[in-house]
């Protein structure tokens, strides 16, 4: 595969561009302003890659039909269940991406829009083969590529639901991508919901070491034994939390794990998210995994930000790579330490 450069990839999330809690509805103010962001990428000629979520668009279906969980071994009837499921979740996620693309084009932007599905292939949720050079021709040929999260087909499942943001993560490994921002509709990462809580204070930055793994900045009072919830989530169904020095763990782990998570002598720093009831594809868990993941194999070569549609900030971000250092309100960058910090 032929490889290219890209200044920057912009993940239209789901809560964005959508209301995420009202089936198939349409945040207009947010679609506008995050198209109004790429028209300014376009306009100063940095090459631009647009992902986006689903939203209320797609995860519904998704759930109802257990999409996520595949058909292989199921009854006749289940499987017939699971595969209205598939072509329903598909023809949602198209009708946001056809919104999408029409939103974009309207702008004279010249985006191409893209779908996983049939090219893209997961081994029980696992990605084993995917094609990105149709996004190198599309950039090639002076177009802007528009993809989305997908329903594809799994080895062993026989389906399952492909994210965005693991879509964004195979690109950073394949392609030199400057910078990656994470488009949500609150201001970065919280360290309780902001909807929520009227003391929340926004994370600015998240340090992740060579191992992909959180690690404490001493320098940075904001940044030592924080917890922070996931900002423009809605039901708590599920937490979890990440440790220095150790892979994800659910509440059942930290239980069964018992005293090894314990502080004594260690400087932990802990994300705490919440996964909406309708969503499918994993949440900010996922989103914040992605971006880890991203920092720790580029080991900081590509930028990751999460930011507000419509802020400022997030067209300073995606412009320049940054913003104003005074502001108290610029969004959350997830940051590579080549050094072991808090150990």
């Amino acid at each position: 595969m032929t490889t290219c450069d890209v200044d920057v990839v912009v993940k239209f999330g789901g809560s964005a561009i959508t209301k995420k809690d009202t089936f198939e509805t349409l945040d207009i103010e947010g679609l506008n302003y995050a198209v109004d962001l790429i028209d300014c990428c376009h306009r100063n000629k940095l090459t631009c890659v647009i992902v986006h979520g689903a939203g209320s668009f797609g995860h519904h279906q998704a759930k109802e039909y257990k999409v996520n969980n595949g058909w292989t071994g199921m009854s006749e009837n289940k499987i017939k269940h699971v595969k209205k499921g598939f072509y329903l979740t598909r023809q949602s996620v198209t009708k946001l991406h056809q919104t999408v693309l029409s939103a974009l084009l309207d702008k004279d932007i010249p985006a191409v829009g893209l779908s996983a599905c049939g090219i893209w292939k997961t081994l029980d949720g696992k990605v084993i083969s995917h094609d990105l050079n149709p996004i190198v021709e599309i950039i090639k040929n002076g177009f802007i590529p528009l993809l989305h999260g997908d329903c594809i087909f799994d080895d062993n499942k026989g389906c399952s639901i492909l994210s965005g943001d693991t879509i964004i993560q195979k690109m950073s490994e394949s392609f030199n991508v400057k910078r990656i921002v994470f488009l949500t509709s609150v201001e970065g990462i919280f360290n309780k919901s902001p909807t929520e809580c009227s003391d929340a204070v926004l994370i600015k930055h998240i340090h992740v070491d060579r191992n992909g793994l959180i690690v404490c900045d001493p320098d940075s009072e904001q940044n030592k034994n924080v917890c922070v919830k996931q900002g423009d989530e809605g039901t708590d169904n599920s937490t979890h939390r990440f440790h220095k020095g150790l892979e994800s763990v659910t509440e059942d782990q930290k239980s069964e794990l018992g005293s090894e998570l314990g502080n004594e002598g260690r400087n932990d720093v802990d994300i705490e998210t919440k996964l909406n009831d309708k969503d499918v594809t994993g949440g900010m868990l996922l989103k914040l995994q992605c971006a880890f993941d991203i920092v720790k194999i580029n080991e900081g070569r590509t930028k990751v930000f999460v930011s507000q549609v419509g802020s400022d900030h997030s067209k300073a971000i995606c412009l320049h790579g940054h913003c104003d250092q005074e502001c108290n309100k610029c969004g959350t960058e997830i940051l590579y330490s080549s050094d072991q910090m808090g150990t």
